[in-house]
């Protein structure tokens, strides 16, 4: 299944962070990027902070917590949600 422009986006912005295209990680979009070592804690604030401000949402200390920031997938919807989408 294809990513959406949004997921599209969000990988693009994990390669950024990760220094890795995103088919050479073995990962989909439902992939928990920490578990598989794609990124670690300090890319991971990274990747929110960008796209933060990629996408004009804020992210919230309790989002840390939140177990869908480590997908691709999971991230698009929290940011759809923040969007009103």
């Amino acid at each position: 299944m294809e990513p959406t422009e949004l997921e599209a986006r969000l990988i693009t912005l994990v390669e950024q962070a990760c220094g890795v295209p995103f088919q050479d990680t073995g990962c989909g979009v439902e992939s928990d990027l920490l578990k598989k070592g794609v990124l670690d804690s300090m890319a991971l604030v990274t990747l929110l902070l960008q796209a933060g401000e990629t996408f004009g949402v804020a992210f919230e200390d309790d989002d840390m917590m939140n177990p869908a920031i480590t997908t691709i997938a999971g991230l698009a919807s929290l940011i759809d949600a923040r969007q009103g989408n």
